[in-house]
């Protein structure tokens, strides 16, 4: 079992932050071509739309995630981490196995002597790993 104890609330409203701002500047891509279609509802300046939506929104989310990550760590403090059953091992797949061969013969040639052949033995080697659990900390 995985144990989250806390959340690092830096990191995580930085996700949030640049989520929104993505998230943002689809919505001004999909603004600014409706305000080109139905000239209606364009109040706003193409431009202004594809700057002022993505950032308006990465900065609401960078601050709704500073507060959401605070109130997080407090309730993960009181009930003492949020407990995680995390399976690591991948049934489908079958251990990994190698063989490895060398060559049966090779033929040596001293400097001052005629050839000599010498047979080398033929070795095979099995690595196999084993599909066991690991156990991580978060």
């Amino acid at each position: 079992m995985a144990k989250i104890q806390k959340f690092n609330i830096i990191n995580s409203a930085l996700f949030l932050g640049l989520f929104g701002l993505f998230m943002g500047l689809l919505l001004g891509i999909i603004l600014a071509i409706l305000s080109l279609v139905i000239p209606a509802i364009a109040t706003y300046k193409i431009w202004e739309i594809l700057l002022g939506v993505p950032i308006s929104y990465g900065i609401m989310m960078f601050i709704s995630g500073l507060i959401f990550f605070v109130i997080i760590n407090l309730v993960l403090k009181i009930i003492k981490g949020w407990e995680l059953e995390i399976d690591l091992t991948n049934p489908s797949s079958k251990p990994a196995v190698k063989t490895l061969k060398s060559n049966p013969a090779k033929t040596v040639t001293p400097k001052n002597s005629t050839k000599v052949s010498t047979p080398v033995k033929t070795q095979q080697t099995t690595s196999v790993i084993p599909k066991t659990p690991i156990k991580q900390a978060i």
